[in-house]
């Protein structure tokens, strides 16, 4: 018999772990690759990877609506930028009530500027368009308040597959813009009887969005019940009609759609809430 030495022996122990890792890497990859076989992904990814003609289609703006005008904000510069000399004057005091004395005697008086604006809105808010004069505002809560169908499931007998959804796609003239900034969180309403989806932005602001299977008429409204990114969303409650929202304002709110307000369910001043969920009677 040859004598192993300790260390010998520990590199064979090492080349053999070796071997079983690498045939359980390539054993993974294997059902991997059948994975994305099966869901058709490396065909999408071909068809994707295709070069298409540029565009010259503007982006689609359905669903805009017009805000009124603000007059321009002008901004302030200073005597260096506008390539004026300094006057040399030094400041000697400067009051709470607006007025500067310098150093030889005389004043000048400014106008304090105006208090920072709270970070949140506090107590309740109500359901509000941020556009004026929209009538799409009482037709959604209208259509919230209506007759409540079936909830919390599908009357298909058929169960979606992974294969399903991979056939699906999507055309620029069926898309809507239900938020003016980025959707972070989008929810579908559970009931069979409306089609009614909400999306969050990362200005706080809700979309909803819903059409009529009948007569394809569109409802498109957005509030802003919040003042910061909208961290979640959720439909729950008896009714599937509430509508639980959360964002880094710090604050937590649900819809009331019979009152038309947004309530406030749990708030804090020192911290921002990144994530929540609602147990599914709210």
């Amino acid at each position: 018999f040859k004598r192993v030495s300790s260390a010998a022996r520990m590199t064979m122990l090492r080349s053999e772990e070796a071997v079983d890792y690498e045939k359980a890497r390539e054993e993974q990859m294997r059902k991997n690759k059948e994975r994305l076989l099966e869901l058709k992904l490396p065909t999408a990814a071909a068809k994707v990877g295709q070069k298409k003609p540029a565009s010259t289609r503007k982006a689609t703006q359905r669903g805009v609506k017009r805000q009124k005008k603000q007059e321009p904000v002008v901004a302030r510069r200073s005597m260096r930028v506008r390539g004026m000399t300094p006057s040399g004057e030094m400041v000697a005091s400067e009051s709470a009530g607006g007025k500067i004395t310098v150093e030889n005697g005389g004043f000048v008086r400014y106008t304090p500027s105006e208090p920072a604006k709270p970070t949140r809105k506090t107590g309740p808010v109500k359901f509000e368009s941020v556009y004026e004069d929209d009538e799409d505002e009482a037709t959604m809560l209208e259509l919230l308040r209506g007759k409540r169908g079936k909830s919390g499931g599908t009357t298909s007998s058929s169960s979606t597959s992974a294969a399903d959804l991979s056939d699906l796609s999507l055309a620029e003239d069926r898309c809507v813009k239900v938020t003016k900034s980025g959707a972070v969180h989008v929810g579908v309403l559970p009931r069979e009887d409306a089609v009614v989806v909400a999306a969050g932005d990362k200005d706080g602001r809700i979309g909803l969005w819903s059409i009529d299977r009948t007569t394809g008429a569109q409802v498109n409204v957005q509030v802003q019940p919040h003042t910061s990114y909208c961290s979640g969303l959720r439909w729950c409650g008896e009714s599937a009609a509430d509508l639980f929202t959360c964002s880094y304002d710090g604050t937590c709110r649900r819809l009331d759609v019979s009152e038309g307000v947004f309530h406030e369910v749990f708030s804090s001043e020192d911290h921002e809430f990144s994530a929540f969920d609602v147990c599914a009677g709210g």
